[in-house]
């Protein structure tokens, strides 16, 4: 995309060696040294230096901004093109890397999100008190509000048979390549429900019966929460829709929405829920501010509208 606006000529440089060119690198090549075969690509190079001296001068490059990325599915968001961080400067840069060590550190709360639960599940059943395991539901979709509708396997077999039958048929070559596209995207926003459903049924058991709720462990809530959130600034950087919205559930329904049932059920204290909440508000408008800072963008809600609408 950076290449299209740099480049005004349709040329394709992959053809030359990085040796034969100079682009917005170091490298100790002058335009005088560069032999360039080709007249045009002069005018090229002209333009490239002129634009690199706009930056360097602190001279307004508005004209040259990028369209962001509009990711509906995860395989058509991408992080953003190298020329084009050096033609946004060192803010974009250094959060593009900023965005990817916080994803990166994610793996930390998710790797102990259970080890909390299963302390005070052992505590638990030691002292006798076995009820407090029905804290936590070990249920899938359909059967979360049971006795409210059938108990049945039903809905699942179909779902199974459906989710067979529709790689059997890819995998014959019986679906074009939209087709197959189609079919990614709708099993990965699938996958993506079923996760956010998760927060569903532990809401509904905490509200169903209350009196489990001490079996539910905080700890194990927040570092759902902190994981979750420290994935919504790639997201939101990459305009990845489907990651920034199971994310972003997660962090609220999930982390912080339980913490606010254990709270009103006394479970916590009133410190640890509001530096808990406190904390994840100033987090969220962090993320915002940062991102429309880095995009030169006058609103926070423009990255907002972005990433659900495109540009």
């Amino acid at each position: 995309m950076a290449g299209s606006l740099l480049l005004m000529d349709k040329v394709r440089l992959r053809s030359l060696r990085p040796s034969d060119y100079c682009a917005f690198s170091s490298y100790p090549k002058s335009l005088k040294s560069f032999s360039c075969p080709q007249p045009h690509l002069e005018s090229i190079f002209t333009k490239k230096l002129h634009l690199k001296r706009i930056i360097f001068s602190g001279q307004s490059i508005c004209c040259y901004r990028l369209k962001p990325l509009y990711a509906c599915s995860s395989e058509d968001a991408q992080p953003i093109n190298q020329e084009s961080v050096h033609v946004r400067g060192k803010g974009l840069e250094q959060w593009d890397s900023l965005t990817a060590k916080f994803a990166g550190a994610a793996n930390v709360p998710f790797l102990l999100l259970q080890l909390p639960q299963i302390v005070l599940n052992t505590r638990n059943l030691l002292a006798g008190n076995k009820s407090a395991l029905l804290a936590v539901p070990w249920l899938v979709m359909w059967s979360t509000f049971v006795p409210y509708i059938p108990n049945t396997v039903f809905p699942g077999l179909i779902a199974f048979v459906t989710a067979v039958l529709a790689v059997l048929t890819a995998r014959m070559g019986k679906h074009s390549e939209k087709g197959i596209k189609i079919l990614g995207i709708l099993s990965g926003w699938t996958a993506t429900l079923l996760f956010m459903w998760m927060p569903v049924a532990q809401l509904w058991t905490n509200l169903l019966n209350p009196e489990y709720i001490k079996g539910l462990s905080a700890v194990t809530m927040l570092l759902a929460m902190v994981g979750n959130g420290l994935l919504i600034p790639r997201a939101l950087f990459i305009r990845d829709l489907m990651w920034f919205t199971g994310s972003t559930w997660a962090c609220v329904f999930y982390g912080w929405g339980n913490l606010v049932c254990l709270y009103c059920f006394n479970s916590i204290s009133r410190e640890f829920f509001l530096a808990s909440t406190l904390a994840f508000i100033a987090w969220i408008g962090m993320t915002f501010w940062r991102d429309a800072q880095v995009h030169d963008h006058g609103s926070p809600l423009t990255s907002l509208k972005e990433l659900l609408f495109g540009r």
